[in-house]
């Protein structure tokens, strides 16, 4: 499978790419030996099971955009905000879009 997209993301938002659905099916016998093959009476001595398994795998990317050449905005990402030391990043403000 191939996905192909465009989408304009916020630093530090996380968005959906896809996923995957996988569904398996198994059955197994079990029994005592010779015993569970007679006929009739087999049925005593011997367990069949059906299993039926559905798994999801989703892709997320969570953006975070490192500016500059020397990363200089590390201090950023170290859990101070610029807010807290009076600075101002420089960028403007993006606003997360939905696009259907």
């Amino acid at each position: 499978n191939r996905l192909s997209s465009v989408v304009t993301v916020p630093d530090g938002f996380t968005i959906v790419v896809g996923g995957l659905e996988v569904e398996t099916e198994g059955e197994a016998s079990t029994g005592v030996p010779w015993v569970s093959e007679i006929p009739l009476l087999g049925a005593l001595f011997k367990d069949q099971s059906r299993t039926r398994t559905k798994s999801r795998f989703f892709v997320f990317l969570r953006c975070s955009v490192m500016r500059g050449a020397a990363f200089e905005d590390l201090a950023y990402r170290s859990g101070r905000t610029l807010d807290a030391v009076g600075l101002d990043d420089g960028w403007p403000e993006l606003k997360p879009r939905v696009i259907r």
